[in-house]
């Protein structure tokens, strides 16, 4: 859910006023890469937050690659901060939802 949009019972008052970083459109985070103000390891650090707040109710999760994950971000962030991202999504964290293992 972005800041900029209504915010739903899901979104927390507080995000309106002054949003997480993990409450940012694609778009917005990509905005907040090139400004400066955000870098991708803060904004996988408040994706973490998030999952670690949630993740006791939820259980979600079957597999975390935490330690890859915080190497991609903080090559993309080197990226950002020297002005050349791979793309406008260098930095995104990305949730993958697969059946592998299921039968």
């Amino acid at each position: 859910v972005s800041p900029s949009r209504s915010t739903t019972a899901a979104t927390p008052t507080a995000a309106a006023a002054s949003p997480a970083p993990n409450w940012a459109s694609i778009a917005e985070a990509a905005e907040l890469f090139r400004s400066g103000a955000c870098t991708p390891t803060e904004l996988l650090q408040a994706c973490f937050d998030r999952i670690d707040a949630a993740e006791p109710t939820l259980n979600s999760f079957v597999r975390r690659t935490r330690a890859g994950a915080a190497a991609e971000a903080a090559a993309s962030t080197e990226r950002w901060k020297s002005g050349a991202p791979l793309s406008a999504l260098d930095g995104i964290p990305a949730l993958g939802i697969g059946g592998a293992d299921a039968d």
